[in-house]
């Protein structure tokens, strides 16, 4: 390189040095000189009303008859904060000044007035509100200080009529007679307009409108509630047909939103069908336009009666229709979104009112809803009648009736539905209550477990009554149960639960009585008590466990190389009456067929009975077994234990290993005389020896449980059950390859529930051969647990008894296996785990992983070391307490890159270049 390109390369060198330095210095130049231009400028606010509305978010409209608000929104649109100013609104010349303490740059307030007037329907209201109207702030700044709306007053149609000048709910008929009222709303459902269908249809069946025997019907209407009608086709384009005729012109009664968008009808229909109506049944049919939107919300009919039989009483039906919701968002309370039905009549001279009835119709109304009569309140009245969408109370308010009486219907906070009927009831009758009955469960108070009473209750008056009180006094225990209602003539059971657990033959006294506050008048007090005694009794329908009694255990337990037959033979059910004194069975070597080579064991022979009136077993009977006496071995029964037909069943078992032939078998039990006891059939079970089987255990579980679930006999089918616990211990080494059990129930015929550990079997038990003892086996192996127990259970409306269980384990000992322990009987691998066959098991051990319990195996004073990244396979890492703490890297603010960064790279790179 030349001495002139060095010369060249010092000037770019200290120009691009020269131009770095100016990257960093000129920025922060500017920045300063930024600043001190900014702050000697001058810092404006700039106020503007961008918004103003009446109820805003809650309608944004005036509304008739009730106080309205009026809201601003204020913003201050300028660079700097505004100190206090006011606001002034001025709502048809009235004015109102806010003060606004201050308002930050680019924030807003909002303002609400109230208006004092209470504006009519259709009235014009011109709302002007002005920011800062003195111009403190600014005065040469006033173009968006200013904010005029212009409306009229519309309808809240939210609000009850009162406040939107439409009518309460009126009567509509009235009628004093001698008879009663009856109503249904049958099979009709909701229905969404849409999908353009022209038919919705209701129908009553006789039992929908049961009318007395001698009644003749006075009048009947038909109700038919609507909603969104959009096209408006109620009434004029909708027609109906009541059972088949045409049912003509109806009342109309509607309400609608009446402001903004979905404003559409909703409503009732009321046509007149006395002269269609049919005691043995009804249907109505409504046909629409298809183009509709309506949507139906159910029917009603209503029936007035007159029954020469009956009190005289006074109808009065009040109708009309009328939206309300209570909802803040509708600018809506629940003082303002109420309807009122007034009712007016005259009692009959010389009358006196005896009962009083209120029926409250209110369309789109589930479990909501406030209900005022007199000084009557009662909230969340209103469900939905069957299928429809129409809330309907039916009460008793004699006690509330007042000289002017008026129904009022009240939505909460949060309730919409709409009032459609209130129907008065007055009945000029007196009412005359009796206990007619008084009866515990099954008729009998039982042992080791709560009981149900039952009274029965009658109203011999001329009068409906209302709410009144009946008392339960067991053994000085009182429980009070309220009536609502209880019609002349009719009787009512009410029951309630004694949850004392009483031991046998304990005494118990229970009264009842009816009107225990006194409240009622009545033509006749005498029989408004009755009273009970009755002693504790077993209930034999129950599992022993509710009777004291003993479970099905174990009779014998045999080990054996070998297995085990049973058979029923030719053994068949045998009735008592007229079957003289002698029942046989037979069994051929089919029935029981032992491999070649093998040699019994032992033999037991099974007689079950039942019906044992005379009570002759076990002691006045006696058997032969291939013509050899043998006497019983074991005897075990039970019995209903209260009542009538409280006649013994069980079973009586023979040991007949002594006189067995493989070849055929015969057994005669004879009676010493004549008797109704009958016989369900005989069992036979063999367990023989054979070398060429694996070895097994064998545990015979007996016993005698009579068991039916029936609500007549007071059990449930958790109560109906029989209980056989085995005591199973297999010897240390032993390992399980199979279990299956084997229960024997007389009685039992497709029906029943078996359950072992968590298997069960339902409708487990059928006949065996013509006998009736049902018999059952299953593959238990994965269900045996450590204590397995078999559970005989009756579910509803079944009945049989539960007499044997028999449990057959099949073990291999030719594998060791062993936790450690000394005194374990089933023993776990002692060795890594193998690979077992798919019918086999290993009963796990008692004492398992998890038996440390709370014990760390730290003794005390020593340091429990801290946990490493080190896992264990099978153990749990311990999970670190602390968290590392978060650290930032600090930041380095980038200055902007001005435009002379290209002339420095420039400068850079030739001097790169020529270099």
């Amino acid at each position: 390189m030349n001495r002139d390109g060095r010369c060249m390369r010092i000037p770019l060198l200290f120009l691009s040095v020269w131009l770095c330095l100016a990257l960093v210095l000129v920025p922060a130049a500017s920045a300063e000189e930024e600043m001190e231009v900014t702050t000697e400028e001058s810092l404006q606010p700039d106020l503007e009303v961008s918004f103003v509305a009446p109820n805003m978010g809650k309608g944004n409209e005036f509304f008739a008859h009730g106080p309205n608000t009026v809201t601003a929104t204020i913003l201050n649109n300028g660079t700097a904060a505004a100190p206090a100013f006011t606001v002034r609104f001025e709502i048809n010349g009235a004015e109102e000044t806010v003060n606004v303490q201050g308002l930050g740059a680019g924030n807003e307030t909002r303002l609400t007035v109230t208006d004092p007037v209470l504006r009519n329907y259709d009235d014009e209201v011109t709302v002007t509100v002005t920011a800062d109207p003195e111009g403190a702030i600014d005065p040469a700044a006033q173009d968006d200080n200013l904010f005029t709306i212009m409306k009229k007053v519309v309808h809240n149609g939210y609000r009850g009529k009162r406040y939107t000048d439409g009518d309460d709910l009126d009567t509509m008929t009235k009628k004093t007679f001698n008879g009663g009222l009856a109503y249904s709303f049958g099979d009709s459902a909701y229905k969404s307009g849409k999908g353009g269908w022209t038919e919705y249809t209701a129908n009553w069946t006789v039992a929908d409108l049961a009318l007395p025997e001698n009644a003749t019907v006075d009048s009947a209407y038909l109700g038919v509630a609507y909603t969104w009608d959009v096209e408006r086709v109620v009434p004029d384009a909708v027609s109906l047909a009541f059972n088949g005729a045409d049912a003509g012109a109806p009342v109309h009664f509607s309400d609608q939103k009446m402001y903004g968008s979905y404003d559409h009808p909703a409503g009732m229909v009321v046509y007149d069908v006395k002269d269609h109506f049919d005691r043995t049944g009804n249907a109505a049919v409504l046909t629409r336009p298809a183009e509709s939107q309506a949507s139906f919300n159910g029917m009603v009919l209503i029936v007035v009666y007159d029954d020469p039989g009956a009190g005289m009483k006074q109808v009065v039906i009040n109708a009309g229709y009328d939206i309300i919701s209570g909802k803040e968002k509708y600018s809506s309370t629940p003082e303002q979104a109420t309807a009122y039905a007034p009712f007016v009549f005259t009692s009959p001279e010389g009358a006196t009112v005896g009962a009083v009835r209120l029926i409250t119709l209110a369309p789109g109304a589930a479990s909501e809803g406030t209900l005022l009569f007199g000084d009557g309140t009662w909230t969340d009245v209103w469900d939905y009648a069957g299928s429809s969408y129409i809330g309907l109370d039916d009460r008793f308010v004699t006690g509330h009736l007042n000289e002017s009486p008026v129904a009022q219907f009240r939505s909460g906070e949060n309730d919409y539905f709409d009032a459609a009927a209130a129907i008065l009831v007055l009945d000029y009758g007196t009412p005359d209550l009796e206990v007619a009955a008084v009866k515990p469960n099954a008729g009998q108070i039982f042992a080791n477990e709560p009981n149900t009473i039952t009274a029965t209750v009658k109203n011999n008056g001329t009068a409906d009554l209302g709410t009144f009180v009946v008392r339960f006094d067991i053994n000085g225990e009182v429980q009070d149960v309220t009536v609502p209602f209880l019609a002349a003539g009719e009787t009512l059971d009410l029951s309630v639960t004694d949850e004392t657990i009483r031991a046998l033959d304990n005494e118990v006294t229970v009264k009842v009585s009816v009107d225990a506050t006194g409240e009622v008048d009545e033509t006749d007090e005498t029989d408004n008590m009755l009273t009970i005694e009755k002693t504790v009794v077993y209930n034999g329908y129950k599992g022993k466990r509710y009777t004291d009694g003993d479970d099905l255990t174990t009779m014998g337990e045999v080990t054996v190389t070998g297995d085990l037959l049973y058979s029923t033979g030719d053994s068949v059910y045998k009735k008592g009456k007229g079957g003289g004194t002698e029942y046989t069975a037979n069994w051929t070597a089919a029935d029981l067929p032992l491999p070649e080579g093998t040699s019994v064991d032992s033999a037991f022979l099974g007689v079950a009975y039942t019906w044992d009136v005379e009570r002759v077993i076990p002691e006045n009977v006696s058997l032969t077994f291939n013509g050899e006496k043998v006497e019983s071995t074991a005897y075990f029964s039970d019995q209903k234990m209260h009542g009538s037909y409280d006649h013994p069943a069980g079973i009586v078992i023979y040991d007949v290993s002594d006189h067995f032939n493989r070849t055929g078998n015969a057994a005669v039990l004879t009676k010493v005389y004549e008797s109704q006891t009958c016989f369900n059939g005989m069992v036979l079970i063999v367990v023989y020896a054979d070398s060429s089987a694996g070895e097994k255990q064998i545990l015979f579980n007996a016993g005698y449980d009579i068991l039916s679930a029936r609500e007549k006999y007071a059990t449930t089918p958790e109560e109906a059950t029989a209980y056989a616990p085995f005591d199973v211990a297999l010897p240390t080494g032993s390992r399980l390859d199979a279990a299956r059990l084997i229960t024997v129930v007389p009685g039992a015929e497709a029906e029943g529930t078996l359950l072992f550990g968590d298997g069960t079997w339902t409708d487990a038990w059928n006949y065996a051969g013509s006998s009736h003892i049902g018999i059952a086996e299953h593959d238990v192996t994965e269900y045996l647990d450590r204590n397995p127990v078999a559970l005989f259970r009756s579910e509803e409306d079944d009945y049989f008894d539960a007499a044997a269980a028999i449990l057959v384990i099949s073990r291999d000992r030719s594998a060791s296996y062993s936790d450690g322990s000394d005194d374990d009987d089933w023993g776990t691998p002692s060795a890594a785990p193998v690979n077992k066959k798919g019918d086999e098991k290993i009963i796990e051990t008692e004492a398992g992983s998890g038996d440390a319990g709370d014990d760390d195996g730290t003794e005390p004073g020593e340091t429990e070391p801290a946990p490493t990244t080190t896992q264990t396979v099978g153990t749990t890492p311990a999970t670190p307490t602390t968290t590392p703490a978060s650290t930032t890297a600090p930041t380095t603010q980038a200055t902007p890159l001005p435009a002379l960064l290209p002339v420095a790279a420039l400068g850079f790179l030739i001097f790169v270049k020529r270099r």
